[in-house]
């Protein structure tokens, strides 16, 4: 049996809580967001936000408060999860990161869990913290050392219908707090105080039980300066003493208050649901000031100076400026979640598969662009060639004269000149000969490099002859390579002069060079044609002392050297930093080879040590089947390769690993000097310079454009090159119509819309040929769209149609046109194709429909009643099986029979098995070699991996099928949609290396570390996680959860809070006797562990699986997993 794994290829993005403090720092002024089970920290400064650190929580945050510690002088941050686990975090300055103070399960035995939102305070003395978990009772836990005798305990509350509770500023030791509840349809207003020692609560203000309160009422602004409190609800603002004596009221319009943030002298930020944020002003009299609007708004903190941080739901969250009655947006954070709907769509050249669909809603709905690999952010553009397959070029590169940044473009007969201001590229005027071969800027100075001579830029203006016609360049502080066919000279430019250190001669010709200074010399690289013979030369006191040769596979196109640093030795005379010399070298068939020096370690406080290396072949990966041109970044560890598919080559944990730019096909590329604000420069194909920056880390990025409307789902026609988003207007426009909204997968411009009828709202989309059994050769695909009428008398949908709709015209002509409908006596929930038919779940009922092409009718074929209402279907053309999705009844297997007799089409929709639980199903498909085993995703965050068996316990001539579960997974999240990808080649090439060598005894040194984990099925969630689901053979299984038990035992989790019972035990509908699909999060944290960390991991691994695997193995095994996604 097959084995799944489950790894999220995006975290999520979605705020959930947000928290305003000083956690690392009494100085410094941090935030802290939660996101699903996700904790971020980022700290305040003049440019924003800076990233600090990064924390898994083993638990979705349901709840997230702070307080003060008096000792530290910090703020610590209290949470709890979901499932009750309550734990205290502490920032730790010196390393940055957080500490667990304390953690515990605060579930109880008995109690009714609130159906709201967990309420979590603490009191202003920062001696308790209060939560309200469940109906008729508030937990409280002691927080300072005088309390902690008590620990936590409940104290049973009289109130039911809690909408806020707040704690209220005293004057003595007191603690009392204020809340807003609903009595029997009434909002009612209360103050108690709390009685610690005697663990109960005393109420006050008595007056209360007569006062007015409107009945929308829902939240409570103390101010410890008035020694008062505010009311707020949607038409009123009620303040109060803290007897609960009225003072002044304001008449407002809000939309339920949502948040709220204290600035100073009285002074508040208020935001309601509609994202109103507004300035309260507590004086002689209330005022209230409208600033501006933010979308899906979460949580509002006042910064400083005039700015605020708005945390948004849904879209991205603002950093903001107070102007006069306006707000200024000065940054913005994306946020893609929630994520609706996604679908694969092959580009246009067909090679590769990119995913496409629709995130948020209303203000915030977007249409999504999901790519994996480095982001490669674009500043500006320019130098385009009018006429692009004129000419093209064969260097570029930057070097810095002054001031001035000079980026040159060399063609065969001419040379641009540009200026880098900023993100500006502006043409220069200065004339330059064609072509340049090498651009340089050091200390010394800076000149560029032509066939004949040197171009002395700075700090003096000069010519300097070359002692031959140059071909090839290369430079690096003072010397100068010059190649010409086989004839090769190492050069100084010093003091105005070019001086001719050695000459070299190869057999063939030389195809790249590169030179790398020493403090005694140079270290040359050549790469001969012919021959795939690199020769290494090192050269000191003006002569070649060494050269070693070392024979590649295919033919070296480039070349680059670099030291990356290791270890820093002080040996009580000064302080010197090892470093690893590597040559990391391009082959013609697309092989990066990368080389190491074997032997003394190169230092900064003396020459290398080549004369006695040597070099041994480090890591062998593959970009693409074409060479690549490298670029040296200012990060030794980095380096980047341009060309048809480019790549980043970093250097992390004593091991290189390799990550896909995310830019369009590449020529040539450059790095630009320290002292600029950007990274790179570029040159496309199509002769395009560009401005870029490369992100330093290996994430899936989405890219959003503003969609005007909600999306229901998102479907894809290959042949027309389309998208079809299914739109519905927003809560704020409700004359608006349902909307086919048909747009380009490559722009998302929208080609053409079909608006629906009134009341029609769009709920399902496929895409697929519609015929007629037998199926003829030539079959045309349309869209199918299944819609609903809703009507407000109506608990469900009772009417809807079924459209077939094409689509007409080519490029931006691209239009929609209506086939045919049918009107149904219910609404179409979700639909799809089989064999040219049409499957449809219209209420209860499955329904199989037949196009004609020639009268371009639908005809029902069949029916099947066997559900409660039907919200997703996957059929499987090769079994003749239907998996239906269930909103109540879980997932039932269907066999659709499908047959052409005597002219007529005929269909038989047969019950097959189904589960024998019930669960809302949100996500629905097909995984597993053969499709054989259906993967569910459900409301309550469970992933389960199904198959049908067999029961012949009772009657062995008639068994009965079950659909039962054989692998579970708690992802806490809830999926929207799971997508089918096409798998890599080269996860079909991995596995039979993966199934023979990841259950080897031997030592696994010499063995490629390649997994076989095919990924073939993506899915995203409400909270913008992207994630994907691989397959697996039985030995990784074993393997990988080996590796998870193992780090399981060894890690010490953040807050105390278990992986397994988090993952595994306590689920909704879960069995301990099924298997667990392997957390690929929990085991890729492998690879951000130290050294020591990943010794004590494989350690257990080797004596639980008897195996002799090294760090370095296991490091490369899990890397070569990563990689695929």
């Amino acid at each position: 049996m097959g084995h799944h794994y489950v790894v999220s290829a995006q975290q999520s993005t979605t705020v959930t809580h947000c928290l305003k403090g000083h956690f690392l720092s009494s100085e410094s002024l941090d935030i802290v967001l939660a996101k699903g089970s996700k904790l971020e920290l980022f700290s305040v400064t003049e440019n924003g936000f800076t990233p600090i650190f990064e924390v898994p929580i083993f638990g979705k945050i349901a709840a997230l408060c702070k307080y003060y510690h008096k000792e530290t002088n910090l703020d610590r941050i209290v949470l709890c999860t979901d499932d009750y686990h309550f734990t205290v975090l502490s920032g730790d300055p010196a390393t940055g990161r957080v500490n667990t103070v304390v953690y515990g399960n605060i579930k109880n035995r008995i109690g009714r869990p609130v159906d709201r939102d967990y309420i979590c305070i603490v009191d202003p003395s920062n001696r308790i913290c209060l939560l309200y978990l469940y109906v008729g009772t508030l937990k409280i836990i002691p927080l300072t050392s005088e309390l902690n005798a008590f620990r936590a305990f409940d104290i049973h509350i009289p109130d039911l219908g809690i909408r806020d509770i707040q704690f209220l500023p005293t004057s003595d030791q007191s603690i009392r707090f204020a809340l807003v509840c609903e009595y029997h349809g009434r909002r009612r207003l209360k103050i108690y105080n709390l009685d610690v020692m005697n663990r109960q609560l005393v109420s006050l203000a008595p007056s209360l039980k007569e006062a007015t309160i409107p009945e929308t009422a829902s939240a409570i602004i103390p101010d410890r300066a008035s020694r008062s409190f505010v009311l707020a609800s949607n038409t009123l603002l009620q303040q109060f003493d803290l007897e609960g004596n009225p003072l002044s009221q304001l008449k407002v319009a809000l939309e339920s208050l949502v948040c709220w943030d204290f600035i100073d002298g009285g002074k508040f930020l208020l935001a309601d649901a509609n994202g109103q944020i507004s300035l309260l002003v507590l004086a002689a009299r209330l005022s209230l000031t409208s600033l501006g609007h933010v979308d899906a708004l979460l949580a509002v903190h006042y910064l400083d100076n005039r700015v605020c941080f708005a945390a948004s739901y849904s879209g991205p969250s603002r950093l903001l400026r107070i102007q006069q009655n306006c707000l200024d947006v000065i940054a913005e954070y994306p946020n893609p979640g929630p994520i609706i709907d996604i679908v694969p769509v092959p580009n246009e050249t067909g090679a590769e598969i990119q995913i496409v669909g629709a995130s948020g809603y209303d203000h915030t709905s977007a249409m999504i662009a999901v790519r994996s690999g480095v982001e490669c952010r674009l500043f500006s553009e320019g130098g385009e060639a009018a006429d692009p397959m004129a000419e093209i070029p064969s260097f570029l590169g930057c070097c810095q004269v002054g001031e001035q940044v000079h980026v040159f473009v060399s063609y065969s007969s001419f040379t641009e000149d540009y200026l880098l201001h900023g993100a500006e590229l502006a043409p220069y005027l200065q004339q330059l000969p064609a072509p340049v071969l090498l651009a340089h800027g050091s200390s010394r100075g800076a000149w560029v490099l032509t066939p004949r001579s040197i171009l002395l830029l700075s700090p003096a203006r000069g010519e300097l002859p070359l002692p031959f016609a140059a071909e090839l360049a290369a430079a690096d502080e003072q010397y100068v390579v010059c190649a010409s066919r086989g004839d090769v000279a190492v050069l100084a430019v010093e003091e105005g002069e070019v001086k001719v250190l050695c000459r070299y001669t190869t057999e063939y010709d030389v195809g790249c060079v590169e030179v790398k200074a020493s403090a005694e010399g140079c270290v040359v690289l050549l790469g001969e044609w012919v021959t795939n013979c690199l020769h290494v030369l090192t050269v000191a006191v003006g002569r070649v002392v060494r050269v070693v040769k070392k024979e590649m596979q295919s033919a070296i196109v480039s070349l680059l050297v670099t030291d990356v640093p290791a270890d820093t030795h002080t040996d009580g005379r000064a302080e010197t930093r090892a470093e690893t010399r590597f040559v990391v070298v391009s082959e013609s068939d697309g092989t990066v080879v990368v080389l190491r020096a074997c032997g003394t370690s190169v230092t900064t406080t003396n020459a290398p040590a080549d004369a006695d290396s040597e070099w041994v072949e480090e890591k062998q990966l593959r970009a693409s089947r074409l060479p690549l041109q490298w670029v040296r970044t200012r990060d030794p560890a980095l380096v980047v390769g341009v060309g048809e598919k480019s790549c980043m080559l970093y250097y992390k944990n004593k091991n290189w690993f390799m990550s896909h730019v995310d830019i369009c096909p590449l020529l040539l590329g450059t790095t630009l000097p320290i002292g600029s604000s950007h990274s790179f420069i570029t040159l496309s194909k199509e002769n395009t310079l560009a401005l870029v920056q490369i992100d330093e880390s290996n994430t899936m990025h989405v890219r959003c454009t503003p969609l005007h409307g909600n999306c229901i789902a998102v479907g894809t026609h290959t042949p027309s090159h389309t998208l079809l988003y299914l739109t519905i207007p927003p809560y704020t426009n409700t004359n608006d119509l349902g909307a086919l909204q048909l747009t380009d997968p490559d722009t998302f411009a929208t080609l053409a819309t079909l608006p629906l009828k009134l009341t029609e709202y769009p709920t399902a989309v496929t895409a697929g040929p519609l015929y007629q059994l037998p199926e003829p050769a030539g079959v045309e695909a349309f869209y199918v769209v299944g819609t609903s009428f809703i009507l407000p008398t109506e608990n469900e949908p009772s009417s809807g149609r079924l459209l077939v709709v094409r689509v007409v015209g080519r490029g931006a002509e691209r239009r929609l046109q209506v086939v045919t409908e049918q009107m149904l006596a219910g609404g179409c929930l979700a639909v799809a194709i089989s064999r040219g038919k049409i499957v449809a779940g219209v209420g209860s009922e499955l329904q199989v429909y037949d196009f004609d092409p020639s009268s371009l009718s639908l005809t029902q074929l069949c029916s099947e009643v066997g559900s409660i209402l039907i919200t997703h279907l996957s059929v499987d053309d090769a079994r003749g099986t239907v998996a239906v999705g269930d909103i109540h009844h879980s997932v039932s297997i269907f066999a659709l029979s499908l047959e052409a007799l005597c002219g007529r089409q005929l269909a038989k929709l047969e019950f097959s098995s189904c589960e024998s639980v019930r669960r809302h199903v949100t996500a629905l498909t097909r995984v597993g070699a053969a499709r054989e085993e259906v993967l569910v995703g459900d409301v309550n965050g469970n992933l389960a991996v199904m198959r049908e068996v067999k029961e012949d316990e009772f009657d062995k001539s008639n068994p009965q099928k079950r659909l039962e579960v054989c692998e579970w997974f708690h992802l806490d999240d809830q999926v929207n949609q799971f997508v089918r990808v096409p798998a890599e080649a080269s996860n079909a090439s991995n596995a039979s290396t993966a199934s023979t060598t990841s259950m080897a005894s031997e030592v696994n040194t010499a063995q490629e570390a390649a997994s076989g984990v095919t990924f073939d099925v993506m899915f995203c969630t409400v909270s913008g996680r992207i994630g994907l689901v691989g397959a697996m053979s039985d030995a990784e299984y074993a393997l990988l959860r080996s590796v998870e038990e193992a780090i399981e035992k060894t890690v010490v989790p953040v807050g105390g809070l278990n992986h397994a019972e988090w993952r595994h035990e306590g689920i909704p509908f879960c069995s301990r006797e099924v298997e667990y699909c392997v957390d690929g999060d929990l085991v890729e944290m492998f690879l951000e562990m130290n050294e020591e960390g990943k010794q004590m991991i494989v350690d257990e691994v080797n004596k639980a699986l008897k195996r002799h695997d090294t760090v370095k193995w296991m490091t490369d095994y899990i890397q070569s997993i990563k990689s695929k996604y």
